[in-house]
């Protein structure tokens, strides 16, 4: 019998920390603020490495084509440099050599986990969830264990990804991270649980094929079906385009201008328009391409 291809569906589960265990064990905030910070740093070492320069803000599909396996050398080793100034020990470091990318992508240290059922055999991992006391330990990390009660939710919850096939697949610990006027601050903490599913990609009757030059050059659609091209959308309207172009235009202008004005109070004016601007520019992108995604979908269900 043929083996299909299978690809993996992931699912979220965030359990927030209760503060009051927090008051009673400072060390656990110290801890997860130390893997967070640790994580940064090593992103930000690590993309100046690739690139070049201080921390770019990269995409997604961006960063993966940066994060390529001839990278993972030079990864290990700013982990390795890195980890120890944190007080993070060996296990952080194993966790972080093998999970080099995905700390890329979320900056936070994956954990490894196992969830108990029924009375299955405590195999000795750092995040422990144990679905029949309704709790999850976490412990092996270099402070004394702590418990988090499991609400009705959170288990009901997990009943469901298990009724879907998912397994337990890592852990993370993390922290909210509020940026502040001097420093940044960090508030409330989280156990975070990756659950992850083998899924049959669907073999699509009809594809939708999109090419995207620049958005304000338009983006073609085109409707493929059993091979043959059936029709051709073009989006976005003209007056889409030229509303972009203006704002685009108006930005460079009050950047350049801010660059070469002396006074602060009117450079923090003409910065705070060109800031303005620049959010307005993004919600019309953002809308632009929602509409863009909305009428292909509706185009492709017609032809259906």
């Amino acid at each position: 019998m043929p083996s299909m291809h299978m690809n993996q569906a992931y699912r979220v589960l965030k359990i927030k920390i209760p503060w009051k265990l927090v008051e009673e064990r400072p060390d656990v905030l110290d801890l997860v603020t130390r893997m967070r910070l640790a994580a940064e740093e090593y992103v930000r070492r690590l993309l100046k490495e690739l690139t070049g320069k201080g921390e770019p803000r990269l995409a997604p599909e961006e960063l993966d084509r940066l994060l390529t396996p001839d990278r993972r050398e030079l990864a290990h080793r700013i982990i390795e440099e890195v980890f120890p100034k944190y007080g993070l020990g060996r296990y952080f470091v194993k966790q972080a050599r093998v999970f080099w990318r995905d700390i890329a992508f979320y900056r936070a240290v994956p954990l490894n986990a196992q969830l108990r059922v029924e009375n299955e055999r405590d195999v000795g991992r750092a995040v422990f969830v144990d679905l029949k006391s309704g709790v999850v330990r976490v412990r092996k990390l270099g402070i004394p264990p702590f418990v988090i009660k499991l609400k009705k939710g959170d288990i009901s919850w997990i009943r469901k990804r298990l009724k879907e096939d998912a397994k337990l697949k890592l852990a993370f610990l993390n922290i909210e991270k509020r940026k502040g006027k001097k420093e940044p601050t960090y508030g409330k903490l989280y156990v975070v649980l990756i659950f992850a599913r083998e899924v049959t990609p669907v073999e699509p009757r009809a594809v939708v094929v999109v090419d995207v030059n620049r958005l304000d050059n338009g983006v073609t659609a085109g409707l493929l079906v059993d091979g043959k091209l059936r029709q051709t959308l073009r989006l976005p309207d003209e007056s889409a385009v030229r509303e972009l172009r203006r704002l685009h235009e108006e930005i460079s202008r009050l950047d350049g201008k801010a660059a070469r004005e002396a006074d602060p109070v009117r450079r923090r004016r003409l910065e705070d328009r060109a800031r303005y601007l620049a959010s307005k520019r993004f919600r019309k992108i953002r809308g632009i391409v929602a509409h863009i995604a909305r009428e292909i979908i509706e185009r492709n269900k017609r032809e259906d």
